[in-house]
C-alpha cells in the first residue's frame, strides 16, 4: 500500500481559486488554537509555550503529512487528563518518553492501516469517555476559576473536590468575578459573532479589566514567572527500558485517544467537503506530530474536531490552512509572548468550562437514554471508571465490555435449527438437515457440541445449511471439524450446503474433511 501526503499531490490540491481561501482559512484558525493551546498546557500541568509550540511546529508536520487535507493538530481537551495524571506520577520528563512512545505506536497503526478498525469504537463507549473527561477537566479547573490557594491538589477527582471544600474559604471574589464575566463574554460574543473566536475575546476583556482595575487575581506570569519567547529547546526522551516499562500503558492511552480524535476530525471533515481522507496516512502524519511534540518538550497532540470544523467552515480544502495555523502561532509566540503573562487564570478556567461542556455529545446522551439499557449502562460505566480511575484502565475495561455486550447478543441471535427430515431410507435411517442462523465463532461454538450430543446412529446423512453463516472463526472451525469426526466415527455422513465462498475457503483451507461441499 502506498503512503502519500495530501500536500504532495500539487496538481489535485493547490489552485488559484482556493489558495487565498486557505490561508484566510489558516489565519483564522491559528487565532483560535492560541487562547485554547495556551489553557489547555496549563491545564495539563505543563507551560503556556509548551501548548504554543506543541501546536505550531507538531501541528506544522500534522499538516505536511496529512492524510486528511483540513486537518488541524494541536493540544486536545480529551488528552489534558492523561497528561496531567503522568506529569503528577513521573514528571514531565515521563510525559515526554510517553509521547515519543506514542508517536512510535500511532505510525506503526498508520502503516498497518488499521485505521479503519479504531473507528469503530463503540458510541457508547466514546460518549461515556468525552464525557467522563469533560467532567474531570471541568472539576481540575474549578480551583483557578475559585482563586483557591490549594498545595499540590490530589490527581483524582474525588480528592480535587474534598480539596477545594477545605479550601473554599481562601475563596477570592475578584476571581470568580473574572471568571464568570469571560464565561459571559465568551457565550455571547459566540451568539453573535462566528469569525472572531469568543475565546479570544474574553481573555482580552479579562486581562484589561484586571489590570485596568489592579485587582489581585493570580495570572499566567504571576505562576509561572517571565513567559520566554524564544524557541523551544532540543529535548531527547529517557528510552531507558524501566522507563519504557512504566510509562507504555499511558503511551498507548494517549495512541489510542489521538488516533479516535483524529479519525473522528476527518470524518467530521469529510462529511462537509464530500472528500475521502487516507486513515493510514493521516495517523502516521499524527504519529511524526507527537514525534516532534516530544522532541521540543510539548505536549501530546491529535486531529481537532473543533478545530478543524472551523477550519472547514472557513473554506480550508487543502493542507496549506493547516500550515498557515501554525506559522501565525509560531509568530505570534515570538512577539505576543510578553503580553501573555498578564492574563488571569480564572480566565482561561471560563476557556476550560465552554470546552468541557461544548465536549460532551448532549444530543447522543438523550437518544443514549432512549437506548438499550446494556448500552445505557456500558455508557455509565465508561463514564464512571473516566472519572474514578487511570484512563487506561477506563478504555481496556469499556472496550471489553462493550465487546463481552457484543458477543451476548450474537449468541442470542444465532441458533441451529433442524428444519426438515426426510422420508426414511430402506434401511430405516434418515435424512437430516440443520439450518446454522448466525456467525459460528467462539461465543456460539456451544451450539455445535450440543449437536454433536444429539447425533445418533438413526441418520445416515446430516445436512448443515450455511446460508446465514457470514462469519467463522477458528473455535468454530474446531466444533465443526469435531462434530464431523463424532458423526464420522458413527458413520454419519455431511454435506455442506449454501455455502458462502470465503467460508468455504477457510473451512477448505483448515482441511475439516473432503467432498463434503454440496453446490
Amino acid at each position: 500500500m502506498k503512503y502519500k501526503p495530501v500536500l504532495f499531490n500539487w496538481s489535485k490540491t493547490f489552485n488559484k481559486a482556493t489558495l487565498l481561501t486557505d490561508i484566510t482559512a489558516g489565519i483564522s484558525v491559528g487565532i483560535i488554537a492560541i487562547p485554547l493551546s495556551i489553557a489547555l498546557a496549563i491545564a495539563s500541568g505543563s507551560t503556556p509555550e509548551a501548548g504554543l509550540w506543541t501546536s505550531a511546529l507538531a501541528g506544522f508536520v500534522a499538516a505536511f503529512l496529512a492524510g486528511c487535507p483540513q486537518q488541524i493538530t494541536g493540544p486536545s481537551a480529551t488528552l489534558v487528563v492523561i497528561s496531567y495524571s503522568t506529569i503528577s506520577l513521573y514528571g514531565y520528563g515521563g510525559l515526554l518518553t510517553a509521547v515519543f512512545l506514542a508517536g512510535i505506536i500511532l505510525v506503526i497503526l498508520g502503516l498497518l492501516n488499521l485505521g479503519k478498525v479504531i473507528r469503530y469504537i463503540p458510541h457508547p463507549v466514546v460518549l461515556g469517555f468525552t464525557s467522563g473527561v469533560a467532567f474531570v477537566l471541568t472539576v481540575g479547573q474549578l480551583g483557578d476559576y475559585l482563586g483557591l490557594t490549594l498545595n499540590n491538589p490530589p490527581v483524582q477527582t474525588a480528592g480535587r473536590i474534598i480539596a477545594y471544600m477545605e479550601a473554599i474559604q481562601s475563596l477570592n471574589i475578584y476571581a470568580f468575578i473574572i471568571g464568570t464575566l469571560s464565561i459571559i463574554v465568551i457565550v455571547v460574543w459566540n451568539k453573535y459573532n462566528k469569525k472572531i473566536p469568543g475565546y479570544l475575546i474574553a481573555l482580552i476583556v479579562a486581562t484589561i479589566v484586571s489590570q485596568g482595575m489592579a485587582l489581585p487575581v493570580e495570572t499566567i506570569g504571576t505562576r509561572f514567572g517571565n513567559v520566554s519567547a524564544t524557541l523551544p529547546s532540543f529535548v531527547f526522551p529517557e528510552l531507558e527500558l524501566s522507563k519504557i516499562k512504566l510509562l507504555i500503558f499511558p503511551a498507548f492511552t494517549i495512541a489510542f485517544i489521538s488516533s479516535l480524535e483524529t479519525l473522528l476530525s476527518a470524518v467530521v471533515a469529510d462529511g462537509v467537503t464530500g472528500e475521502s481522507h487516507d486513515p493510514g496516512m493521516e495517523l502516521i502524519s499524527q504519529g511524526g506530530a507527537n514525534l516532534v511534540s516530544a522532541l521540543i518538550g510539548g505536549l501530546p497532540c491529535t486531529g481537532v474536531i473543533a478545530r478543524t470544523a472551523a477550519n472547514v467552515k472557513s473554506g480550508a480544502r487543502t493542507p496549506l490552512s493547516g500550515l498557515v495555523h501554525s506559522l501565525v502561532i509560531m509568530i505570534c509566540n515570538l512577539v505576543l509572548m510578553p503580553f501573555l503573562s498578564m492574563v488571569p487564570m480564572t480566565a482561561l478556567s471560563a476557556v476550560l468550562f465552554i470546552v468541557s461542556f461544548n465536549m460532551v455529545e448532549w444530543k447522543g446522551i438523550k437518544k443514549m437514554i432512549r437506548a438499550p439499557i446494556a448500552d445505557l449502562l456500558i455508557m455509565l460505566i465508561t463514564f464512571i471508571l473516566t472519572v474514578i480511575l487511570d484512563l487506561s484502565i477506563a478504555i481496556i475495561s469499556s472496550v471489553f465490555l462493550a465487546s463481552m455486550l457484543f458477543t451476548v447478543r450474537m449468541i442470542r441471535v444465532s441458533s441451529i435449527q433442524e428444519v426438515r427430515e426426510h422420508e426414511p431410507l430402506k434401511e430405516q435411517k434418515t435424512i437430516i438437515t440443520y439450518e446454522i442462523d448466525g456467525p459460528l465463532f467462539f461465543g456460539f461454538a456451544h451450539s455445535i457440541k450440543e449437536l454433536e450430543k444429539k447425533l445418533t446412529n438413526q441418520a445416515e446423512l446430516v445436512i448443515l445449511d450455511f446460508n446465514k453463516v457470514i462469519l467463522i472463526d477458528a473455535t468454530g472451525l474446531n466444533a465443526l471439524d469435531k462434530l464431523v469426526e463424532t458423526g464420522q466415527n458413527m458413520a454419519i455422513n455431511f454435506s455442506f450446503i449454501k455455502v458462502k465462498p470465503h467460508i468455504k475457503r477457510i473451512i477448505e483451507k483448515a482441511g475439516i474433511s473432503e467432498n463434503i461441499f454440496v453446490e
